[in-house]
């Protein structure tokens, strides 16, 4: 059956038991993932301790796999922020060549080729709960993590008050031990 895993950085990975990835080790802005401790089996526990590890690391990029068997394709990147519409109007300017929709629950902006103006490049769902989810190919997802950095330096200057959907608490069924202490 195909499963969802989110693990942290390059070489290091986040456990149950390992839940004490210091900061400092995020400093590179490298993407990371999030191992699912053995008891987090059906898609809404899985669901919701990726919601906990996003809020208890805000801004900090996921990468989402799905894994059948033994192979794995990287979907997308996540980040949680109080701030989506400040990341919203950023990823609009960094990224002017594009379509922009609403969605269930938040907003889409689709970024265009810069030759093939047909081709999706990127594709950024922005939701009202504060999660980001950016989808493309493999390369263009890389790229993306590349620049996540400026793009968040140049969202600084677009923040105001954090945005009241963003501040509700996680699923009230996910314990607070169930996610990471700290990231």
């Amino acid at each position: 059956s195909d499963l969802n895993r989110v693990t942290v950085g390059e070489s290091s990975t986040a456990t149950e038991t390992d839940t004490n990835v210091s900061n400092s080790s995020l400093t590179a802005e490298l993407p990371f993932e999030i191992r699912y401790p053995e008891d987090n089996r059906s898609a809404q526990a899985r669901k919701d301790y990726k919601q906990a590890v996003m809020r208890a690391s805000p801004e900090t990029l996921i990468i989402d796999y799905n894994s059948k068997g033994e192979n794995s394709v990287k979907n997308n990147l996540l980040f949680y922020t109080q701030y989506p519409t400040a990341f919203y109007k950023t990823l609009c300017q960094t990224y002017p060549n594009n379509n922009k929709r609403g969605i269930s629950r938040g907003r889409q902006i689709s970024v265009l080729g810069e030759k093939d103006t047909d081709s999706v490049m990127l594709t950024f769902n922005v939701y009202h709960n504060g999660t980001i989810m950016v989808q493309g190919s493999e390369s263009s997802l890389d790229q993306f993590a590349l620049c996540f950095h400026t793009l968040k330096q140049q969202t600084e200057a677009e923040k105001q008050e954090p945005e009241p959907a963003t501040l509700q608490s996680a699923p009230s069924h996910t314990e607070p031990n169930s996610a990471p202490s700290s990231l």
